[in-house]
């Protein structure tokens, strides 16, 4: 099995504008680029990086090569609405022949 293997899993689009993160002029992100994905209907409870407690949109799942442009923090907009990454978890079998991907937990 390898990424290939969920290519047509990938029948989503999202679109993302990457964090940089903030300066003299505030925060700042890259240009909105479209990225192709699965989305997880539902919602779950997750935590930040700080700790805090949040009911969030269920997982959603992009090709590994994606994986520099959904970070923490970056701007997303899913189906005409406007979220945020609150984290994402990177699976790379470093050759294991497993399906690699990035998960992700928006708010």
């Amino acid at each position: 099995m390898s990424a290939d293997d969920l290519d047509e899993f990938w029948v989503h689009t999202i679109t993302v504008e990457t964090y940089l993160g903030e300066g003299g002029n505030g925060v700042a992100y890259a240009a909105p680029v479209d990225v192709p994905c699965f989305i997880d209907g539902g919602t779950k409870i997750a935590r930040t990086a700080t700790g805090e407690q949040l009911v969030v949109a269920a997982p959603m799942y992009a090709p590994l090569e994606h994986a520099g442009t959904l970070t923490a923090g970056s701007k997303v907009t899913v189906r005409g609405r406007p979220a945020r990454i609150l984290a994402a978890t990177v699976y790379d079998s470093a050759g294991l022949d497993l399906p690699d991907h990035v998960q992700i937990a928006l708010t």
